[in-house]
């Protein structure tokens, strides 16, 4: 691995707006991951929407059929997972490492639709294809993802290419990608939802593996799941610099679990909590 690799940072950055034809990027929620150095950045603008974490929507729940992992080892195991699951979704659903830390549920609520420009890299094409294959099974409530060919019917811009033209084109994240090579943007609305979103590879001196691992964290992280971690170092939330290529099987399950018909956006903690116990059966 070249040493100013190892040196630079690659980001993940967020941006949020409570309103889709208001893009207001905010540094104040600001997640700059070592080594990755994924740049996580939500700038929520709460705007004539009630933010009171301490008070939640009482949420009924019902009760369902049995939540199966689907990777099973034993029963003793799977209750451990099931446990240590809730922890492991809200410390990256939930929290950020930098700034802010405004531990809000957001997630897509419509299918995304992913417009892809910049240079063509046929590996990387054929990666992308192979995530969103991968992604697609684990959603059980409605949502999907695709790949566009017309950018004017895309929520989600994937640029791959030199950081110069994707500051020209988001002026806003000039800053962030002096030293780093990847990072994310979504806006949200007033409800937590994620309204739409653009995203940035860098392909100019990195080696491929490094891409295709920028890709897979960066759209992933973008679907509501911004924190880093500091344990586990095949996940692709890893927060030290990793080539990972592939989901871990906890990683599997966190986005099973934010895309379940029963995780809404806007849940604080406690309603997270609670809904997550329901599903596991704990």
């Amino acid at each position: 691995m070249p040493t100013k690799l190892m040196n630079k940072k690659k980001a993940s950055v967020k941006q949020s707006s409570v309103f889709k034809d208001m893009e207001c990027l905010k540094a104040k929620h600001l997640l700059v991951l070592p080594l990755k150095n994924i740049i996580f950045l939500v700038g929520i603008i709460c705007l004539g929407v009630a933010c009171n974490l301490d008070t939640e929507t009482d949420i009924t729940l019902v009760k369902q059929e049995q939540y199966e992992l689907f990777f099973s080892y034993s029963p003793n195991a799977d209750l451990y997972m099931r446990k240590h699951l809730i922890d492991y979704f809200q410390s990256i659903a939930l929290e950020s490492e930098y700034g802010q830390n405004l531990p809000i549920l957001k997630k897509w609520i419509k299918p995304m639709s992913i417009y892809v420009s910049g240079d063509t890299v046929p590996e990387l094409k054929v990666e992308l294809e192979k995530i969103i294959a991968e992604l697609n099974p684990l959603f059980t409530d409605g949502f999907s993802i695709q790949i566009v060919e017309d950018s004017l019917v895309s929520n989600f811009h994937i640029f791959l290419g030199d950081k110069t033209t994707y500051s020209q084109m988001y002026p806003s994240t000039s800053t962030l990608l002096r030293e780093n090579e990847g990072l994310f943007t979504n806006q949200l609305n007033a409800d937590f939802s994620i309204e739409s979103g653009h995203m940035f590879v860098s392909i100019h001196d990195i080696p491929l593996r490094f891409q295709k691992h920028i890709l897979r964290e960066e759209l992933t992280q973008s679907l509501g799941l911004p924190n880093d971690i500091d344990i586990y170092a095949n996940s692709i939330f890893y927060k030290k610099w990793s080539d990972v290529q592939t989901y871990s099987n906890l990683d599997v399950e966190v986005i099973r679990l934010l895309y379940h018909p029963k995780m809404i956006p806007n849940l604080g903690p406690n309603s997270v909590k609670s809904i997550l116990e329901n599903i596991l059966g704990i």
